[in-house]
């Protein structure tokens, strides 16, 4: 079996894409506070509940507005109501000639529907309809396309405000997000991968693992194989099993595993046959995992989470992963809005102006009426572009 130079490269790519589906697909959970399902963003305390109502519970504290409001002060200081933020955003952004009937919203925020509160709430404001480019975990998904669109529909001689970030669930324990996220290091790989391609080797080796026995058999191996598209003769297949099980047993353990993913790593051409079987084409990887049309969106943001890795395993470790998640994910989002704004501010005609405010959704308790409150919203960046990209205004203080 031949190898190429890039044939080790080009299986960690693969093998990253696998990550994304164990990392979004598998660790985070469904969404707890009603009977539709976010798998991005979620709270602590599944109770379903009837659509449109979110209804939390918690066993180890009393649920009131008062425990709720902690919960967001002690997670998220600085977080304010959609009503204050509004007259906040109204009251920067009117010396910049924002106003009722001359300002288009545009919104790039997760799609589950208990966010569409805050979009209504800013539309009725600006007496303006609401342009939506989000998608899952509110990732900009429409992309710099997107906002071409939606600077056509700006009225003339007006300007638009573009609003994102991620949203997480607060009941009176705290921000409840991740079910569980392994993207964590491992002693046994040693000192020889970052803390990245721990975890990329980490959360491969468990995605691989169907029944999760801590073990991978050719079973089970074949089952990859197959997904992405691999044809391998009987002979071939067991060589690169054999590769990949130094002992002989007939299983790869997590420490193989990892022993020739290291080897593959710091020597592209001594990755043997496996790295060969997995040099599959561009073509068949991207269709099959990097934008596997069935689940593009999962994948993607799992891919966005993973250079978080360390970070998440620090507040993992401390006891803070709850509330480091969706910090990681508007980092992840700030990059991406501010390329595809200013790739698209000259859609803006005539002088319009772009506003850009950036934070992360709270979602509160609606039902029942004792514990009902108003969602919350922590401001953590906001900028005014002009027409050609240019930075006029930049709020330190935000809203």
């Amino acid at each position: 079996m031949l190898l190429s130079r890039s044939a080790s490269v080009a299986s960690r790519r693969i093998l990253v894409q696998s990550v994304t589906k164990a990392v979004v697909g598998r660790s985070i959970g469904s969404l707890a506070k009603n009977a539709s399902s976010c798998r991005c963003c979620t709270i602590a305390n599944s109770v379903p509940s009837p659509p449109n109502v979110r209804s939390y519970s918690n066993t180890s504290a009393t649920l009131t507005p008062e425990t709720t409001l902690a919960s967001i002060e002690k997670s998220f200081p600085g977080a304010v109501t959609n009503t204050t933020l509004i007259s906040q955003i109204q009251s920067k952004l009117s010396s910049h000639g924002y106003g009722r009937g001359n300002t288009l919203v545009a919104t790039s925020l997760c799609a589950d529907e208990v966010n569409r509160t805050l979009e209504a709430d800013l539309s009725k404001a600006f007496d303006m309809p609401n342009f939506s480019m989000g998608g899952l975990a509110g990732f900009p998904f429409g992309g710099i396309t997107a906002f071409g669109a939606m600077a056509s529909h700006i009225p003339d001689g007006g300007h638009c405000l573009v609003v994102y970030g991620p949203h997480v669930g607060v009941d009176s324990a705290a921000a409840g997000y991740v079910a569980d996220i392994h993207l964590g290091a491992s002693a046994k790989y040693g000192p020889s991968l970052d803390k990245l391609d721990q975890a990329v080797c980490r959360r491969a080796f468990h995605t691989i693992d169907g029944n999760q026995d801590g073990r991978v058999d050719k079973v089970e191996l074949m089952m990859l194989f197959a997904m992405l598209d691999i044809t391998l003769t009987g002979p071939e297949f067991d060589a690169v099993f054999a590769e990949l099980d130094t002992s002989g047993d007939g299983h790869v353990s997590e420490s193989e595993f990892a022993t020739w993913f290291m080897r593959s790593k710091d020597n592209p051409q001594s990755g043997g046959g496996a790295a060969a079987a997995l040099d599959v084409t561009t073509a068949t990887y991207q269709s099959k995992l990097l934008v596997d049309p069935t689940d593009a969106q999962q994948q993607f943001v799992g891919n966005m989470l993973l250079p978080h890795a360390e970070r998440l395993e620090q507040a993992d470790s401390d006891g803070k992963k709850m509330t480091e998640l969706p910090y990681a994910l508007f980092d992840a989002q700030k990059g991406l809005i501010d390329h595809i704004v200013s790739a698209g501010a000259a859609n803006v005609a005539g002088k319009g102006k772009i506003a850009v405010l950036g934070g992360i959704q709270i979602n509160t308790p609606n039902e029942p009426a004792d514990i009902a409150m108003e969602d919350y919203f922590l401001p953590l960046s906001m900028e005014v572009y002009d027409h050609r990209g240019n930075v006029i205004f930049d709020d330190d203080d935000h809203p």
